[in-house]
């Protein structure tokens, strides 16, 4: 949304219609009220922060600040596992955020890649802290409310205990898992069942999914996803130091391309004076955002392709006798280059 009095962009999220009911209940009006000024006056680099809420159209709406980029989950679905390295620097991003967020008290309780933004300029930003903590408080739809971060809940979460901040760095130490291997250490096509499995199973060793884990890496997660809270790191800020005795990189950053300041300023133009243009500006958005996309992640298969020689998605799809054709037709030309290059040597 546009903010008409300062002029700049912002997130806008309002509640859902079904939510209606929460609007004419006194009490949850006085946990949202406080929540938000406590959420409001946490800042941070690595926090969105939190610009304005109320109630309007008997629906509660939250404006926080718009980033621009990725979130997290967006980008495991684009391009798969990280690097160590780059893991081990998201996640301490992640947890500079989560130690603001619990200095004041607070805790997260819905962290999950969706939840986390990877930015165009090369910051980590974590969003919608506390939110599911006010919304299961409130009584109402608890189920749903727990159900919706399943992949991430502490077991604490999964038994129906009280919460601190180590739940928060059970989620972390999932997120981080699925960073370093693209999956999650608890899969099913039943929410029931990974709750149980949050709660009692211990998660498929680290190593076995990706040996490129260093094993001092391996042991900080294994230690972040301990069943018992007391056996986990006790603070973000704990955790983090662990974290900054590994090797780190930002060498992802670099594919999270912003727009062209030009069109930010013309679009913002457009939403401003011209309601007509908005949907063209969008459109024209999305596509040039694609194309940067396309273009990124063309050259991003060809780096890895040359560097690891591993076949990218795009071979991948080939069938079996369009790979072997390929792989005739290349190897066909390189010994016609190097017959060629020789025919003198080979003539004398």
């Amino acid at each position: 949304a546009l903010d008409t009095e300062s002029g700049r962009e912002v997130a806008l999220k309002r509640f859902l219609p079904q939510s209606a009911g929460y609007s004419s209940d006194a009490r949850f009006a006085i946990r949202f009220r406080e929540q938000l000024k406590s959420l409001a006056g946490v800042e941070h680099p690595e926090l969105v922060p939190i610009l304005d809420y109320g109630l309007t159209d008997d629906r509660y709406f939250i404006v926080t600040a718009w980033v621009e980029g990725i979130h997290l989950s967006t980008y495991l679905a684009e391009y798969g596992a990280f690097s160590p390295p780059a893991a081990v620097h998201v996640a301490r991003q992640i947890c500079a955020a989560l130690g603001a967020v619990h200095s004041h008290g607070l805790v997260h309780r819905g962290l999950k890649p969706e939840n986390i933004f990877l930015t165009s300029r090369g910051r980590v930003q974590v969003t919608d802290a506390g939110l599911s903590q006010l919304m299961s408080d409130s009584g109402l739809s608890k189920t749903s409310v727990m159900l919706g971060a399943v992949d991430y809940m502490s077991p604490e979460q999964a038994r129906g205990k009280p919460t601190g901040p180590e739940s928060d760095i059970y989620s972390l130490g999932v997120i981080l898992y699925e960073m370093l291997t693209d999956r999650l250490p608890f899969e099913s096509s039943d929410s029931w069942s990974v709750v149980s499995m949050h709660a009692q199973a211990a998660p498929p060793p680290l190593r076995k999914r990706n040996a490129d884990v260093t094993p001092e890496l391996a042991v900080i997660v294994e230690k972040a996803l301990h069943k018992s809270p007391e056996e986990r790191f006790a603070t973000a800020e704990e955790l983090d130091a662990a974290l900054a005795l590994l090797p780190q990189s930002d060498d992802l950053l670099w594919l999270i391309t912003p727009l062209h300041a030009g069109q930010n300023r013309r679009r913002r133009l457009a939403l401003r004076f011209d309601p007509a243009w908005k949907e063209a500006a969008r459109f024209q958005a999305a596509r040039t955002q694609a194309a940067i996309d396309a273009r990124t992640r063309t050259l991003r298969e060809r780096i890895l392709h040359f560097w690891t020689g591993r076949a990218v998605p795009a071979f991948r799809r080939l069938t079996f006798r369009q790979r072997l054709a390929l792989q005739f037709i290349v190897t066909f030309v390189v010994a016609f280059l190097l017959l060629y290059t020789l025919a003198g040597t080979l003539t004398d």
